[in-house]
């Protein structure tokens, strides 16, 4: 057994392949090229949101989009959100850029009302461009 099968073991539920019209493979590619290594915290947010609302099949498909990033490289590994987002825990003025060097990205999704709508409205975007 591989140190990364170790670390994630499998989902205790068939995750959702499709979402919003959208598919869980072209959110990973979405999310990989536009966030880079912040790619699965954005997935793992979209997972915690989706859950926090009960949301059970947006959970499941963000949950899978986020083990598909952490299983595809070790790269892809959890970075903390922005301090705004856990004010107490982080100093003043840290932020974490996108892949593309645009400050505040990853800091205006997570303060987005549905960070899972707000990623899915970028992916269609993106697909239609």
């Amino acid at each position: 057994m591989s140190e990364q099968s170790a670390a994630l073991p499998s989902l205790p539920f068939a995750p959702v392949d499709v979402c919003d019209g959208i598919h869980a493979a072209v959110a990973f590619e979405v999310l990989r090229d536009q966030y880079s290594l912040q790619a699965a915290t954005i997935a793992a947010w979209c997972a915690i949101d989706a859950r926090s609302h009960g949301d059970e099949v947006r959970y499941r498909f963000w949950f899978g989009v986020f083990c598909d990033l952490r299983k595809a490289s070790p790269v892809f590994s959890l970075l903390p959100p922005t301090a705004s987002k856990l004010r107490p825990f982080f100093p003043e003025g840290t932020d974490l850029l996108s892949a593309r060097g645009r400050g505040g990205d990853v800091d205006r999704l997570l303060h987005s009302k549905d960070i899972g709508s707000a990623i899915i409205r970028q992916i269609r975007s993106i697909i239609e461009n």
